[in-house]
């Protein structure tokens, strides 16, 4: 029985007379309300499958940040180590799930990029279906589940990353929302595994290992029976202790894999030390405050037009309007039942909101940055839809026939997943694709293979499409040079960015392609060299990107 201080949703959203006879049916055959999640994950999981395609997963172009993952991923089934000898500054789930992805597509004859597209699908698909266990489990409703579902699966430029490659913070949702799903559960061990996974995902993850462990730490004090005889502290020890065990699993085979490789200290200069670096960096400047007015305005007015559409703006005036309905829905629950205002079931998701939001505004990149806080929009959604039904059908109660209630209701939930298909689903249909697409990456390709002979070397900052599509290494262990990425991976290598320069000179590569280029003042050391000893060759307006050839 659930000892939660929120009402049972299932039995509120729909008529009392089928709620009962529905609860009864699930309570008596646990088997069968387990298969009803399954199938109606299953069904979120085909709906998002098919929106995404529409993005046409053939001809979408690899997106500049993507094709360092998958460049990673070759290198490492190649023996090449993560972090020693690729230069990833982001946690490496996502590279690694990557490289298990490739090899099985070798198996079946897949290319490697179709390999990490149907990877980044399936993701993509996943997370769908845990923001309906996460639903059905922390608002105890597999209506605001389904609701949420559908919004995650409609969402315009999620939909578009997930047939371009993989993506980090696809990773984190598909491992956060079943963190404080176990955590609501009290499953403590998952919840440390997935709690890593999230932290593997993306640095930033960690939060939620924070969450897991606290939670495990404070939850004999929030049961409503205690038993008096039992000792609260022991069983606060023994629950903590289950979340690190977990915890330590996935990263013990990383760290293992990191020593083997001779790898623990460049990934932890490149995972966490480029990004201080950078962070420090950017604080020199730039007062912090100052930052995060820049950042703000960056995601609500120079981005925001990328990030999201204009009806998706109502979405995320809709999740707001549900996240502080959460909240103060938690502190009427707290004045009411004269308990602590923390709950296993929603507190975790509200704190990783807060946490996310303030992250958000204090290190903001671009779009996918802004992923982990969409499950919660879509929940906080799903949750406004379920309080205007219940809401509704109190009123009906009250001024109607009781048999208008269930038409109130049923008309509300209906009328909510109505519009969601038709505005955010159905809009897909109408993409056309502008810009630059896969065939123009495949066309530089093309034109770098003409440059190229056997023992040629290649130098590739801001995009690796060359190297992924010819497989060969890059000449240096950057491949962006970029303020993290490049500045900040450099300054604990030896000799920092002018012992890459050195090296570049004793070994220059045959062919240098460069994409996404800022010329900030540190980089024109590389410039300068570069005009030195290289003569410009093509330029690929359609794809972003410039090439050098080693002057004879």
């Amino acid at each position: 029985m659930s000892t939660s201080p929120y009402p049972d949703f299932e039995s509120e959203t729909f008529p009392r007379n089928a709620a009962q006879n529905l609860e009864r049916m699930f309570a008596e055959n646990k088997s069968l309300a387990r298969a009803l999640d399954v199938v109606l994950m299953l069904v979120l999981a085909l709906i998002a499958g098919e929106y995404a395609l529409n993005y046409n997963i053939f001809v979408q172009a690899i997106p500049h940040d993507t094709t360092y993952h998958i460049y990673a991923a070759q290198q490492i089934l190649d023996g090449h180590a993560i972090y020693r000898d690729v230069a990833i500054i982001k946690a490496p789930l996502a590279d690694f799930a990557t490289a298990f992805a490739i090899l099985a597509g070798r198996a079946l004859g897949i290319s490697d990029i179709m390999s990490a597209r149907l990877m980044s699908l399936l993701t993509f698909m996943a997370t769908v279906s845990v923001t309906y266990w996460a639903g059905r489990v922390l608002f105890k409703s597999r209506i605001v589940g389904f609701i949420a579902g559908l919004i995650m699966a409609g969402w315009d430029f999620y939909g578009l990353r997930a047939v371009t490659g993989p993506e980090p913070k696809a990773f984190l949702i598909l491992f956060a929302l079943p963190a404080f799903a176990l955590i609501a559960q009290k499953r403590w061990t998952l919840a440390g595994v997935c709690a890593a996974l999230t932290a593997l995902a993306w640095q930033p993850g960690l939060m939620v290992a924070a969450l897991a462990f606290a939670a495990a730490c404070i939850a004999p004090w929030l049961e409503t029976k205690r038993d008096a005889t039992v000792n609260s502290w022991r069983v606060a020890f023994g629950q903590a202790l289950r979340v690190l065990g977990g915890f330590a699993i996935p990263f013990a085979f990383l760290f293992v894999y990191l020593l083997w490789n001779d790898a623990m200290i460049p990934a932890w200069n490149a995972a966490i030390g480029a990004n201080v670096t950078h962070f420090n960096n950017e604080q020199a400047r730039t007062p912090l405050l100052q930052i995060i007015r820049n950042n703000y305005a960056e995601i609500f007015f120079v981005d925001a037009r990328y990030c999201f559409s204009p009806l998706e703006n109502w979405l995320w005036l809709t999740g707001a309007v549900g996240f502080v309905g959460m909240v103060l829905s938690q502190i009427e629950t707290t004045a009411r039942t004269k308990r602590a205002p923390i709950h296993l079931d929603r507190t975790p998701l509200l704190l990783y909101t807060l946490g996310f939001a303030a992250f958000s505004l204090v290190d903001f990149d671009f779009c996918p940055d802004l992923f982990p806080l969409l499950p919660v929009v879509a929940l906080a959604t799903g949750w406004l839809v379920w309080g205007a039904a219940r809401v509704a059908g109190e009123l009906a109660a009250e001024y109607l026939k009781s048999s208008t209630v269930q038409v109130v209701h049923l008309g509300i939930v209906t009328a909510a997943l109505a519009l969601i298909v038709l505005v955010y689903l159905a809009d897909v249909r109408a993409y056309t694709l502008n810009g630059m697409n896969f065939e123009d990456q495949q066309y530089v390709v093309g034109v770098a293979k003409t440059y190229l002979a056997p023992g040629d070397t290649v130098l590739s900052f801001g995009n690796a499409i060359v190297l992924i599509e010819l497989q060969m290494p890059n000449a240096t262990k950057i491949v962006h040079l970029g303020s993290k990425s490049g500045l900040g991976v450099l300054a604990f290598e030896p000799g920092g960015f002018q012992g890459m320069l050195d090296a570049l000179e004793r070994n220059p590569p045959k062919l240098i392609t460069l994409a996404r280029e800022n010329h900030l003042d540190w980089q024109q050391p590389f410039y300068d060299w570069l005009a030195a000893h290289y003569e410009p060759a093509d330029v690929f307006p359609r794809a972003n990107m410039r090439f050098f050839i080693l002057r004879q």
